[in-house]
């Protein structure tokens, strides 16, 4: 079964970080529906959503890490 299955804890953090910004992506999407803001600033605020994303699984990842040393 898929408990069984080792986690793949890289592809679980990207889903969470993914999840987590979903609101911020929707409300850009919005925001183009609406034709309040210009192509540049939409694909701005992408480009920051996507380096935000980063930096969070950069962060977790680290945190795993150091939750594993603990361990041992």
């Amino acid at each position: 079964s898929a408990m069984t299955e080792p986690l793949d804890l890289a592809a679980l953090v990207n889903a969470i970080v993914r999840v987590a910004s979903k609101p911020y992506v929707d409300f850009i999407e919005q925001l183009r529906a609406d034709g309040r803001v210009s192509a540049d600033d939409i694909a701005e605020l992408n480009t920051e959503i996507h380096n935000q994303r980063l930096i969070l699984v950069d962060l977790a990842r680290e945190e795993l890490a150091r939750l594993r040393g603990q361990q041992q």
